[in-house]
């Protein structure tokens, strides 16, 4: 019988030596068959194991979760996304959580207590009336990004659950659009395939998985080849996942930047 430890290694091999074919069929034909035979050899010795019955019938191919913090916390951190909002202090329920958070500046996840928060941010050493506010519901254990985004005039707070379902020996990127004049846009691996197509201002995606590189990643207007935005020299890890951020102006100052930012 196959231990879960086999399966997992057997089909974790099969799916980035089929990731690694896909990424060399139309570049490098040679390389295309080199990875999908090494695909196929670990892809068979999968169906070999289902067809013979020799598999544990409760393994699962996705990394457990983090068990939840033992006191009870959640962990938050806060990303300053707004291009013509100023220094701004973040509090959680009437206690100070960060301040003089500056334009593309975040925080290191801070833990904040379980249950239903509610979020404020204000100008730098100013406690009056809250600029923008949120409701957070923060469950133990969980990590998430709260983003101040938008322009100063209306600006915003943006809950994103860093919550990325790990897959061992592989790296997972996902993508946010916060520049507020940017259309919707691809992010592309420069000179290779696109990750991700048409997102637009505020939304997101789920998480992809690849296997451990450092690459350059760029963002085009969706349906062109234009890069409006490059972030080079990216490092995927294994067993860890990663938020791609564009944020800034397309025209205007500051100009468009990406951030590149470890989850959990």
């Amino acid at each position: 019988m196959a231990s879960k430890e086999e399966m997992r290694r057997w089909i974790e091999k099969a799916y980035r030596y089929l990731l690694l074919a896909d990424y060399y069929k139309y570049m490098d034909p040679d390389a295309h068959i080199h990875f999908y035979r090494k695909h196929f050899k670990y892809a068979r010795k999968v169906a070999k194991a289902y067809r013979s019955g020799k598999v544990m019938e409760d393994w699962q191919p996705i990394a457990q979760q983090r068990p939840p913090r033992e006191d009870g916390s959640a962990m938050v951190r806060i990303l300053h996304a707004s291009p013509d909002a100023s220094l701004v202090d973040v509090y959680a329920d009437g206690k100070r959580l960060a301040r003089n958070v500056k334009f593309g500046q975040t925080t290191d996840y801070r833990a904040l207590p379980a249950g239903s928060r509610k979020v404020d941010i204000y100008p730098a050493g100013r406690k009056g009336t809250p600029v923008a506010s949120v409701r957070l519901s923060a469950a133990a254990g969980q990590h998430y990004t709260v983003a101040v985004v938008g322009r100063k005039a209306r600006l915003e707070l943006l809950t994103v659950e860093d919550r990325p379902t790990r897959r061992r020996g592989m790296a997972g990127i996902r993508f946010i659009h916060l520049s507020p004049d940017t259309p919707r846009v691809d992010l592309a691996v420069t000179g290779a395939n696109v990750l991700f197509e048409e997102i637009g201002y505020k939304e997101r995606t789920d998480y992809l998985f690849l296997p451990s590189a450092t690459v350059n990643l760029e963002v085009r207007p969706t349906g062109t080849e234009r890069a409006v935005l490059k972030i080079p020299n990216v490092k995927l890890t294994a067993d860890a996942a990663y938020t791609v951020y564009a944020i800034g102006l397309l025209k205007g100052k500051p100009g468009l930047r990406g951030l590149v930012l470890k989850d959990g």
